[in-house]
């Protein structure tokens, strides 16, 4: 989707991160003292969260599509900045996955985030995740701490089947219901994803189905290569006026003898 959407042409150089940001996009050239510059940031502040925005042209993703990404961006933001606030004020931790939805293959990044300091763990690998899925059981997944923020914890889910899972901490306890997270694993979507042409598949098809293949270099070729079809008249022939013609007359005439002559031969006249 990254490399389906529009560029951005506009970014704020911002020198550092405080500590404890998450950076969840980064400019794909600009660096600051060598390292990239951060566009979209996540902070902590008191029982909720700030998020940071370094371009201010994310309207550009409503080119051609509406609010298919763009509307869903700001949507599951602003759920996701709400969230985090209830989840503050229940005085507890909350559990994310990076995405919601991912390609078989690609790695499951999970984070544990304490709202309340009395149940961090003192362990730097205090916590562990079960992950629950139909057909496979549970598995287990140790979460270790970020260095950049003491009350973060995150781990990985390598190389998941496809299906629908659900993830709850199981290490340490919580005195309520433990925080939990659900995240789906779909068949893989190549041909969706990677939008470039594949030449050896296209060649191929053509050489089995008795056809040719083409690009933008070879496409003059192209009308030169298709056969000459046959002749279509392009208008009709002149039409035939029937009322107007000399046979009609002849033949209306021929009828009406014809039933005088047989009306006299039958003395019906």
């Amino acid at each position: 989707m990254w490399d389906f959407l529009p560029g951005l042409y506009w970014s704020v150089d911002v020198q550092q991160i405080r500590p404890g940001a998450i950076v969840y996009m980064v400019h794909p050239q600009k660096l600051v003292q060598g390292k990239p510059v951060p566009l979209i940031v996540t902070q902590r502040y008191g029982n909720g969260k700030v998020l940071y925005h370094g371009v201010e042209e994310l309207f550009r993703w409503r080119f051609r599509t509406g609010d298919v990404y763009y509307g869903r961006y700001w949507v599951q933001l602003l759920r996701y900045l709400a969230h985090s606030r209830a989840a503050a004020a229940e005085g507890s931790a909350e559990l994310i996955a990076d995405r919601k939805a991912y390609q078989a293959g690609d790695p499951v990044t999970l984070r544990l985030r304490f709202l309340n300091e009395r149940l961090i763990p003192t362990d730097g690998d205090g916590v562990q995740l079960v992950v629950e899925t139909a057909g496979t059981g549970q598995q287990r997944i140790k979460l270790t701490r970020l260095p950049e923020a003491a009350n973060v914890f995150e781990g990985q889910l390598a190389h998941p089947a496809p299906g629908k899972y659900h993830a709850f901490v199981g290490t340490p306890t919580f005195p309520h219901a433990p925080p939990a997270a659900d995240f789906e694993v779909r068949a893989s979507e190549r041909e969706s994803r990677s939008l470039r042409a594949d030449a050896a598949e296209l060649t191929l098809a053509a050489s089995q189905t008795g056809g040719k293949t083409y690009t933008l270099a070879t496409a003059s070729r192209l009308a030169g290569d298709i056969p000459p079809g046959l002749p279509v008249p392009l208008e009709p022939e002149s039409p035939l006026k029937i009322w107007n013609h000399w046979l009609v007359l002849l033949t209306f005439c021929g009828l009406l003898t014809l039933e005088w002559m047989l009306r006299k031969r039958w003395r019906l006249v």
